[in-house]
């Protein structure tokens, strides 16, 4: 039987931070989902934790680089003793496990200069410097449905377009579609700006990005859900800033 706890591990000989730690760092990339099975449970942890830090470290170095560096020199392999000394800390949500099999949210910090030193030996630039923060407003959209389940809080705020996300009572309010009147009241309750109003969409989803100060609005479409709309955003702002 699967037991589900949340606490902080001690893995890999990393120090264990809580991501409140990390708040609004564009080197943690938080809730990476891990599932991992082996003959025994330790060996499934290891296993499902490694596995993390390859997935985090990857999301990060698209995050913090160019597109267009990363098309024409490539990143560097990213193996677990490439890693590993990347990492400054951990964290662990939702684990759940049995004799078999781990499964958790891993939430992974990097050492900026390591990063830094990696990046510079490559060959790429490094954009680190991140845009105002967006509250996300999904209309019409299920909290329990996969793009709810996307917008899992501290995901995407460390992204370089930080995005905050609402409660689950307050997705579940917006099925209607809000007048400006309320779209500016929410916004004032986050302190921000700035909305990201999302729609589910057959095969993906739709975003506006929406500036309340100017009025200014941007357009995003992606089939890879939330993941996909914050790449394109992040593209966007690492071409102006």
């Amino acid at each position: 039987m699967i037991r589900t706890t949340r606490r902080l591990l001690s893995a890999c000989a990393l120090s264990l931070i809580s991501l409140a730690a990390f708040a609004a760092d564009p080197f943690t990339v938080a809730k990476i989902p891990v599932d991992a099975t082996a003959n025994t449970a330790i060996e499934a942890q290891t296993r499902a934790i490694g596995s993390g830090q390859i997935i985090a470290a990857q999301q990060l170095l698209d995050r913090l680089t160019l597109e267009s560096e990363r098309a024409e020199r490539g990143l560097p392999p990213l193996t677990a003793e490439v890693v590993g000394p990347l990492i400054r800390g951990l964290s662990i949500d939702n684990e759940r496990r049995s004799a078999t099999r781990y499964l958790g949210d891993v939430s992974i910090a990097f050492n900026p200069s390591s990063v830094q030193t990696l990046l510079r030996n490559a060959g790429l630039t490094m954009v680190r410097s991140q845009a105002s923060e967006r509250l996300a407003v999904p209309l019409g959209v299920d909290p329990d449905g996969a793009l709810g389940r996307d917008l899992l809080p501290e995901r995407y705020a460390q992204s370089l377009t930080p995005i905050l996300s609402p409660t689950a009572d307050e997705i579940t309010s917006l099925y209607i579609e809000p007048t400006n009147d309320q779209l500016r009241a929410l916004a004032r309750r986050y302190n921000v700006n700035r909305l990201l109003i999302l729609r589910q969409e057959v095969g993906g989803v739709s975003a506006t990005d929406l500036n309340l100060a100017t009025g200014a609005q941007q357009q995003y479409r992606s089939r890879g859900g939330m993941a996909g709309i914050v790449s394109q955003m992040e593209n966007d702002w690492k071409a102006t800033s």
